[in-house]
Parts: C-alpha cells; sequence; structure tokens
C-alpha cells in the first residue's frame, strides 16, 4: 500500500512539473506512458478563483496561471459552483456533464477537470475568451 502511495505521489510531482513548465505535450506523452486509457480520454485540468455574487458572470483572466471568475450566483448551497460550471460549459462549448470540481467545493480556489478537451486546448480557449 504505501509503495502504491509513493509512486502515485510520484507521478503528481512529475505532472506539476511539466504544467509548470508549460509543456502541455509532454504531459499527455507523459499520462500515455502511466496510464493508456487516460491518453485516449484527453481531460485539461485548470484552477480557478471564483469571485460570487459578482454583477455579471465574466472571465477575469489569468493571473499567476489561476483563472479568474465572477459568478453572479451566491455561495450558498452549492449554487456559486452550479453557475460556475454551467458558465464554463457555455465559454468552452462543451456539455456540464464533461466539467467537474476536483477540489475545492467549498471555497474559492477550485480544480476543474474538463473531459474531452486536451489542456492546451482548454488554456488557448479561455485565453482567448477572457481576452
Amino acid at each position: 500500500m504505501a509503495a502504491t502511495n509513493k509512486h502515485v505521489s510520484f507521478n503528481n510531482i512529475i505532472l506539476m512539473y511539466y504544467t509548470l513548465k508549460g509543456d502541455f505535450e509532454e504531459i499527455g506523452t507523459y499520462c500515455a506512458k502511466i496510464n493508456p486509457i487516460m491518453a485516449e480520454s484527453e481531460q485539461a485540468k485548470i484552477v480557478v478563483r471564483v469571485q460570487p455574487n459578482a454583477k455579471q458572470n465574466q472571465l477575469v483572466g489569468f493571473k499567476e496561471g489561476v483563472l479568474h471568475i465572477r459568478i453572479t450566483a451566491p455561495p450558498v448551497d452549492g449554487k456559486a459552483n452550479d453557475a460556475l460550471i454551467k458558465f464554463l460549459s457555455g465559454c468552452l462549448g462543451v456539455s456540464k456533464s464533461r466539467l467537474s470540481i476536483e477540489k475545492g467545493m467549498t471555497g474559492r480556489i477550485k480544480t476543474i477537470a474538463i473531459r474531452g478537451l486536451s489542456q492546451s486546448q482548454a488554456l488557448s480557449d479561455l485565453e482567448r475568451l477572457s481576452g
């Protein structure tokens, strides 16, 4: 059991290194080596900072690798999370079922997984839209 945890941690470190380098093609290559099934179904992950109770839904832009987003919904009973998923799915042109919040369900900083989009495609689309 302990060896498995070390292996997962090592893989996470390698993936984080390539992410920080901005080498998204290498991430795909590495994922294909450690998990061939994962490589077949692309999945992007983005870190977002959500500002609830905003006047309008808006992609503010990337700051230090984090996408800042304003959402009109209040942070009560998951309403802001639901609004975030709906807003991002519309921005990216994918169904809501392809987006999920992996980390940060109750905080402002969240990690969003987007199935069916590559990391580079998701980032370029969001950068273009936040303009």
